[in-house]
Formats: structure tokens, sequence, C-alpha cells
């Protein structure tokens, strides 16, 4: 089932004053933000069975976010390249000066070497995804959900832990007026 299907179910979930906040989806599991619930929205393919998951957000207590973001580059695999490829351009400068048996075996040596240092900047390039965990935690500490995102889905974490922190002013807010 895809992300628009998950999304579509979880609409008659919705009272009809709730508003949607924030939407993500990953391959299996959707998760709608509203001002009032957190939901989860999970499909099996084999099956097209979907589990739809609701969290009050009075429930939550505290967001805590972890974002751990994508470098540009892998400063050391890049730094080996480099030593490499000097290295390589250095053995063919003296692979082609000497006329002597090693001339071939120099020569043969900076092709790989060359390439090893290419793979390797290449390597340094292609760094992993970034990521972002939140953890939903309740009055007791106890954590009500664990939620994985891509890092391009920064912005959900930050819906959530907004629109949390604005249910915890009303909640105070309340508490004061009847205190």
């Amino acid at each position: 089932m895809d992300a628009k299907k998950r999304f579509e179910v979880v609409d008659s979930f919705l009272h009809k004053s709730e508003k949607a906040v924030q939407g993500v989806s990953s391959a299996d599991e959707s998760l709608l933000l509203t001002d009032r619930r957190l939901f989860s929205i999970k499909s099996r393919k084999r099956d097209e069975q979907v589990v739809v998951d609701s969290l009050q957000l009075h429930l939550i207590s505290r967001v805590k976010t972890k974002h751990e973001s994508t470098p540009d580059y892998d400063k050391d695999s890049v730094g080996y390249g480099i030593a490499a490829l000097v290295i390589a351009f250095s053995a063919l400068l003296v692979g082609t000066q000497t006329g002597d048996m090693w001339t071939s075996v120099l020569i043969v040596t900076a092709v790989g070497v060359g390439i090893l240092g290419g793979i390797l900047i290449l390597e340094g390039y292609n760094t992993g995804a970034g990521k972002v965990e939140v953890d939903v935690i309740d009055s007791t500490g106890d954590t009500l959900k664990n939620i994985r995102l891509e890092e391009d889905q920064l912005h959900f974490a930050e819906a959530l832990s907004a629109t949390v922190g604005g249910t915890i002013d009303k909640r105070s807010k309340v508490t004061q007026r009847m205190g």
C-alpha cells in the first residue's frame, strides 16, 4: 500500500475538528501529526493489512530529537585517495624515466594505485544519509514511541515538538487558572 492510500485510511479516524499539521512516509509506515494526535499507519504488502495507531498529544511530556547530519565528504578517504594519486603519479614519472626492467612494474603499480586513489576519492564523497531519531516521552519518563526518520524529514520532528509544546502550554494555562 502506498503512502497516499495509508493517509486516506487514517482520514476516517480523524475528528471533524481535528486538523492535520504534518505528515511523512517511508516504505512501510506513514506518520500523521494532527493538532491532537500522532498517527502511525503501517501496512504489510503480503496481506494488505493496515494498522492504525494513534497517540494523544496531551499524554506526551517531552520530545527528544537526535539529528545526525550527513557530512559533505569523508576527510580520511579523500586524503588517502589524494595520497594514492600522488604516489601513482610519482611512480609513473619514475617508471617512464627509467629504461630498465622495473619500468613495466612501476607503470602497472602506478595504474593500480591510481585506480585505488580514484576509488577512495569517489567513496569519500559517497557519504551515507543522515538520520533523525525522535523519542516521544511521557511524564514518567517512559518512551511512548520511537520514530526513525530520514534527514530530509527533520521538519516532521520539528513540527511534532512544536505541536506538543503548544499542547503543553494549553495544559499549563488551564492548570494556572484552576489552581
